[in-house]
């Protein structure tokens, strides 16, 4: 009922609590006949959706946040890609809030009214998948904002992937720490994630 001085809504801590199950479970092993999520392969969005994948990185002693988005179409072929530096970030939770509002906004601009938005930061996801949650923590505003953001499209979806399932997430994510201005590819990517890119693929 209170934790730090602080009391919390049931629905908030009801979705807090399974985000720490599922975490629980990672690191230790889940117990048989428990609905945990499983490792699955990366999907490719439904067709006529694009999936827009997020991650972020963290620099604790510099306070900076590495943010990156990929887009895909529903073949599993790239679209589009960013990587950038986010200042003042002090927490790792905030760099992945930061990295999935950017993958909303830059969903916006590919032209399309069905996206999913998928990321490896259980409690992020799980946070924009609860409309109707009210978050009193201090990035409550950032969320209420990604989440008036996605209600702009026709559609959408929030889902959870493991970050294994797109190798290319963590590099980009760790490239944009080292950027001074964000970092944008249309159609043809880079040359650094071209080879993950392949793997990724391979993997579908």
């Amino acid at each position: 009922m209170l934790w730090n001085g602080k009391a919390l809504e049931p629905s908030e801590m009801h979705c807090k609590v399974q985000t720490w199950l599922h975490e629980f479970h990672k690191w230790h092993g889940p117990r048989k006949n428990t609905n945990v999520v499983t490792r699955q392969p990366w999907k490719p969005p439904e067709n006529g959706w694009i999936k827009s994948n997020f991650d972020a990185a963290w620099d604790e002693q510099l306070e900076i946040g590495g943010v990156r988005v990929v887009i895909w179409n529903h073949k599993g072929e790239f679209m589009a890609a960013v990587a950038m530096r986010v200042e003042g970030i002090g927490s790792p939770l905030l760099a992945e809030i930061m990295a999935a509002r950017e993958a909303v906004i830059f969903s916006q601009h590919q032209q399309t009214t069905d996206v999913e938005v998928e990321g490896d930061a259980l409690m992020v996801t799980t946070t924009l998948q609860h409309e109707g949650l009210k978050d009193s923590s201090p990035f409550g505003h950032i969320i209420a904002n990604t989440r008036q953001i996605l209600s702009g499209f026709s559609q959408c979806k929030v889902t959870f992937g493991q970050c294994s399932t797109n190798k290319m997430a963590h590099r980009l994510a760790r490239l944009g720490l080292a950027l001074d201005n964000p970092v944008v590819w249309f159609k043809e990517p880079f040359d650094v994630i071209i080879d993950l890119l392949i793997e990724d693929s391979n993997r579908m």
